[in-house]
């Protein structure tokens, strides 16, 4: 066997050695709006906030590349606005990726610390989002570029 290769034994479980996460199938902009509400509200987002945010897999080299791309540009002090353009195919994640870096750079104060329970690589950058910065989520998909 590998290094790095774990045998089940005969006391342990499948869940003893890996872990599935309760990460939404499809992300919405309905939802990530409700989420959003909630915790401008100071209501507690709960397992919701875990799902989106702690849930969020940063395994392949792509995706963690542009989320870390995001998060420097978003993080910048430099009074100069950016513009990012994610495109990927169908369930890719981009919805998730564009949910999770609203409501970090949005709702740091909640989202950051369920955010660095599981991806605590990520302290150093959290200094980035010291206040809520201003989000503004428009789903392209109902403006056809035709009519606008």
């Amino acid at each position: 066997m590998g290094e790095g290769t774990k045998v089940l034994t005969a006391s342990q479980t499948v869940g003893d050695l890996i872990s599935v996460s309760r990460v939404p199938a499809v992300v919405s902009l309905e939802d990530l709006s409700a989420l959003r509400d909630r915790l401008s509200a100071g209501q507690g987002a709960g397992a919701a906030l875990d799902d989106l945010v702690a849930g969020y897999h940063l395994g392949d080299p792509d995706t963690r590349g542009v989320f870390e791309a995001l998060l420097r540009g978003l993080a910048r002090q430099e009074q100069r606005g950016d513009a990012f353009l994610v495109q990927g195919v169908y369930g890719s994640g981009k919805s998730h990726l564009l949910a999770v870096t609203a409501l970090l750079c949005g709702h740091p104060n909640s989202a950051w610390p369920v955010f660095l329970r599981t991806h605590p690589e990520y302290q150093r950058a959290s200094a980035g989002f010291p206040r809520p910065r201003l989000v503004a989520a428009i789903a392209l998909d109902e403006y056809p570029s035709r009519t606008h």
